[in-house]
């Protein structure tokens, strides 16, 4: 959603729309929350763990956790240009999502050399089996990411997510040959001693790509100079996860007119009378948004018993709260949750100006007297981005996203 200062729009409009299914979010959430916290233990920021989608128009949205940061790309669809189609799609075409991440390898670059050339030296990084194969070695450089190597004529290379539970989950495989490996390991060689001698420029690189032919997903190898040293990277991509489409996103109209009391309109402070303070009061309303209305199998409005909590935004993940988190407020009330946003529902306790989250969920099935169970199917808020608290009162509007899965 975008709404830039001086547009011509009285509210957010959407700019990008494309399907998702709960199954690859989930892993990206999860790989992700593992990274960042390889992350906070060793202060390793080279790395990324990103999901995209695309949309059979032309339209793209990725999510990637890139060291400390979350950085959010988008297109719009293709727009067609001809006279009899003007502000149609462009182009019809298969929507898809997939994952992709790089990593730094734990083995040194002697040992990855020698095990593209078709040997397993043994040093560090290779430990154990994988998949149960005697003939399989392992390198972890996160507990987040696995690497497989599978040794025989044709090399076979797993990469994968190693979730909570520690199992595997492979999203890439690809096959390497000695023809190959040695024209990287030759050209690599060149790279180090260039980097040795000081030759080597900083963010110089060898790339090995052998992805798989036959769409298992895409595989490389980077060795790059970084801060004046080499460093070897796994980079991998999921084959694309065919999905259902979402409904054509159609431009805004270009002749809306722009209300004089726009900015006013959609100052939170403003909107409740609020004055810029140390500390203050958010003002809950909560809304079902566009995903939630037009994806999910519920009627709406939709009653059920809402039971929320306020946290600080550093102690909530992409999963939720993190282990030891503070609740600082609970919510707890009657909802009629619809597409209009509600009446003020809640008005927190006081908070020192600051960025907080909200998580919720719309307990449907909710009996008085008995203990809440969140269920399969019920509304919930995925808690994404923060909010700044900044006046002595505020209104926060908090958007139901999904349903749990």
């Amino acid at each position: 959603m975008v709404a830039p200062v001086g547009s011509a729009y009285p509210e957010p409009f959407p700019v990008v729309r494309v399907p998702a299914s709960l199954e690859y979010g989930a892993l990206w959430a999860d790989a992700a929350e593992q990274a960042l916290g390889v992350l906070a233990a060793t202060e390793r920021d080279d790395f990324f763990v990103a999901w995209e989608g695309h949309s059979a128009q032309g339209g793209s949205l990725t999510l990637r956790v890139e060291g400390p940061w979350l950085r959010v790309s988008g297109e719009s669809p293709r727009l067609s240009i001809l006279e009899d189609n003007r502000g149609a799609a462009a182009e019809v075409g298969q929507p898809w999502e997939r994952l992709s991440a790089r990593a730094p390898i734990s083995l040194s670059y002697g040992s990855m050399r020698n095990l593209l050339l078709g040997a397993l030296t043994g040093e560090e990084g290779t430990s154990g089996t994988c998949g149960g194969d005697d003939n399989d070695a392992v390198t972890a450089p996160h507990s987040w990411y696995q690497f497989c190597v599978n040794l025989g004529e044709v090399i076979e290379v797993d990469l994968g997510y190693r979730l909570k539970d520690r199992s595997i989950r492979s999203l890439a495989r690809g096959p390497t040959i000695p023809e190959g490996s040695t024209l990287w390991t030759l050209t690599a060689d060149r790279l180090a001693a260039n980097a040795v001698a000081g030759f080597a420029r900083e963010g110089a690189q060898v790339t090995y790509d052998y992805s798989d032919p036959g769409f298992q997903g895409e595989a490389f190898i980077h060795l790059i100079v970084r801060g004046g040293a080499l460093r070897l990277y796994h980079e991998h991509a999921s084959p694309p996860h065919a999905l259902q489409d979402t409904p054509f996103l159609a431009p805004p109209d270009p002749g809306r007119a722009v209300p004089a009391d726009m900015a006013d309109a959609e100052d939170p402070c403003a909107a409740v009378g609020g004055q810029p303070a140390e500390s203050g009061r958010f003002l809950l309303r909560f809304v079902a948004g566009e995903s939630l209305t037009e994806f999910s199998n519920l009627s709406f409005p939709v009653s059920g018993r809402l039971f929320a909590g306020v946290f600080r935004a550093d102690e909530v993940g992409l999963a939720g709260p993190t282990p030891g988190a503070e609740q600082l407020d609970t919510i707890e009330a009657d909802l009629a949750l619809d597409a209009i946003p509600s009446e003020i529902i809640h008005e927190t306790v006081e908070l020192p100006a600051g960025s907080y989250k909200v998580t919720a969920y719309l307990d449907l099935d909710f009996v008085p007297g008995e203990a809440s169970m969140v269920a399969s199917g019920d509304p919930a808020v995925l808690p994404f981005m923060g909010t700044e608290l900044r006046c002595d009162k505020q209104l926060n509007v908090v958007e139901f996203g999904l349903t749990v899965p």
